[in-house]
């Protein structure tokens, strides 16, 4: 069911496209990658995780902005 004419999100479905699947697995590599090679991104990740439980409304707030920055329907 579409809210104000926009399709549901689970209605959108990525083509199926060797280009497609190319992009997913290089974003896959690269996270992996960087996993690896970064040992210090997984510690900042998960430092991040566990201040998010705190400061939620932070989050909230950055949404709120970005969706009124380009909340859709707006004439440009």
């Amino acid at each position: 069911m579409s809210v104000a004419g926009f399709p549901s999100p689970l209605s959108i479905t990525m083509p199926d496209t060797p280009r497609s699947r190319l992009q997913i697995t290089l974003v896959i590599v690269l996270l992996i990658a960087l996993g690896v090679f970064v040992p210090g991104l997984l510690y900042f990740t998960e430092l991040a995780l566990r201040e998010l439980r705190f400061m939620w409304w932070l989050l909230l707030l950055l949404g709120g902005a970005i969706w009124l920055l380009t909340r859709p329907g707006r004439k440009k």
